[in-house]
């Protein structure tokens, strides 16, 4: 447990370092619901969520990009940041037929188990 909670600070102190340099409120802009969307597109497959990734950042650096042809110069910047969000909702509604887990939404109880004070070999 301490592992995952060391690399999800970790991810956290990347975006804060890397992004701003300093902490921000609401510096992820909605994000995880991206990241929630990848794993419906995904399928809860690793490979499939890996790619849904890759298509959410490609249309991530695609609003940059899109800011600089000047044929689309005259379109208001605030569309071209609401691109990430408008596949975001296309890919929810394309697959809201996904098969869900069935543990999803389920509050997970961890089994009860005695600790013993000595090891298992001692009689």
């Amino acid at each position: 447990m301490k592992k995952k909670i060391a690399i999800l600070g970790g991810g956290g102190a990347a975006l804060t370092v890397i992004a701003t340099g300093t902490f921000t409120v609401d510096m992820t802009s909605g994000e995880g619901f991206i990241a929630l969307a990848i794993v419906i597109l995904g399928r809860w497959n690793p490979l499939w969520i890996v790619v849904g990734a890759w298509l959410f950042g490609l249309a991530d650096a695609l609003q940059f990009q899109l800011t600089t042809v000047s044929s689309l110069a005259g379109v208001p910047h605030d569309v071209w940041l609401s691109v990430p969000y408008l596949v975001t909702i296309a890919v929810v509604v394309w697959t809201r037929g996904a098969r869900y887990p069935a543990g999803t939404a389920t509050a997970w109880d961890p089994p009860q188990r005695r600790r013993r004070l000595v090891p298992d070999w001692w009689p």
